[in-house]
Formats: structure tokens, C-alpha cells, sequence
């Protein structure tokens, strides 16, 4: 059985500069989940939404920690750790660290930019932003299919507490990237497998999920 439970011990005052406000909400309890009424993989997609998808019950997921140095590319490290290790789909599960450059792209690109880009990141630069002063991630989220592809939207916090973001492009580690990626390996008998494919109804590659199932 599965039980999500979001229950918190409230404050009325934040001594230790921890944050919060003066008053907590009151604890919020969820039912359990019975792990019979989740489908497996196989059933087919959950809901009919976009490229489909899938829920695992009982496969394991293989988790992958690393910290990237100094000068290190963190999109392309990225994208080679999910290739070492033979994923089938992976996604981010958590990222702390520094960046001395970073580039990201805005969310004004439109399908009509992409058409006009054609590979050439500036024939529309007014689409992007490029810091090259340190800058802490505050949040790096997304997904990188089998193919080697990936889907990644990144956060960070200038000198002064201002923020930025948008969906990454490149980025060099500035003190450090500790990285926690999980995912399920082209190997498993069952899993999820990311694809990203041509969806002409945007003009972008999109996400495609489908459960994996090889014979055993």
C-alpha cells in the first residue's frame, strides 16, 4: 500500500532564519493508495494524453549521483551519463550547484523561430539569454529520452537574489554540480522508454512515453 501523507508540525515563529511564516497550515492528510488500483506495465497509457504513458507498480528505478567540477559542461554531462549507463528513459531527481555561464532559451521562442533557426542559434538571439556571471541553480528539472535527447528547464539566482530561466542550452559548472539522475535501464525486461519525436502541431520535438516490455 502507498500512503502519501503531507502532515507538518506548524511554527508561530521562525528563529532560526530557517524561513516560513509566523503561521503554519494545518496538517494535511491523503488516503492511501492500495497498490491494486495503480495498472502495470502493459496496461497501456494511464490517461490519453500527448504521447501516452505508463505506471510501474513494482520495477526498480536506477538512481545515478555524481558531482561535475569546475568547467564542466552540465547539459552534455548530462546527456553522457544517461548514455553510460543505458537508459531507456531518465529524468532528474535533483540538482545543487553553481554555474559560470549559462544559456538558456526564452519562452517567447516560437514554432515560427524555430523554423527560421534552422540550426543557427543566431539568426533569433533576441530568443535567448546568456549569463556569464556566476549564478546559483536554484532548479534544474527535466527529462532525457533513450535517443539521447533531452527536455531540460533550469532556474538560477544572480549575486543579488534576481532570477532567470528558462530551457537550458548550455551551462559551465562554476564550483560544482552534484547531480542525482534516476531512470530505468534499456536492460530491464519492463520499464518506460522516452523518445522525443516531431510533433507538428508545435514544430517542436515533444515527448513520447511508452511502457517497455521485452520477452523474457
Amino acid at each position: 500500500m502507498v500512503v502519501a501523507n503531507a502532515a507538518a508540525n506548524p511554527r508561530n515563529n521562525d528563529n532560526d532564519g530557517g524561513g516560513g511564516g509566523d503561521d503554519a497550515s494545518p496538517p494535511v492528510a491523503l488516503a492511501p493508495v492500495p497498490l491494486s488500483s495503480l495498472p502495470s506495465v502493459g496496461v497501456g497509457p494511464v490517461i490519453p494524453l500527448g504521447g501516452g504513458g505508463a505506471v510501474l507498480t513494482s520495477q526498480q528505478v536506477v538512481t545515478v549521483a555524481v558531482r561535475l567540477r569546475p568547467s564542466d559542461e552540465i547539459k552534455s554531462a548530462l546527456l553522457k551519463l544517461a548514455a553510460h549507463h543505458s537508459f531507456s528513459s531518465c529524468w532528474i531527481a535533483s540538482v545543487v550547484g553553481s554555474l559560470a555561464h549559462v544559456r538558456v532559451r526564452l519562452a517567447s521562442f516560437s514554432r515560427e523561430h524555430k523554423l527560421q533557426e534552422k540550426g543557427n542559434d543566431d539568426a533569433s538571439a533576441d530568443q535567448f539569454l546568456e549569463e556569464n556571471d556566476n549564478v546559483e541553480i536554484c532548479s534544474l528539472v527535466g527529462t532525457l529520452s533513450g535517443n539521447g535527447k533531452a527536455h531540460l528547464h533550469i532556474s538560477c539566482a544572480r549575486h543579488d537574489g534576481s532570477m532567470f530561466g528558462g530551457h537550458l542550452m548550455s551551462g559551465k559548472v562554476y564550483t560544482t554540480a552534484e547531480i542525482v539522475l534516476q531512470g530505468f535501464s534499456k536492460q530491464q525486461p519492463d520499464g518506460i522508454t522516452f523518445e522525443r519525436k516531431h510533433d507538428p502541431a508545435t514544430g517542436f520535438e515533444e515527448l513520447s512515453v511508452s511502457p517497455t516490455c521485452k520477452a523474457k
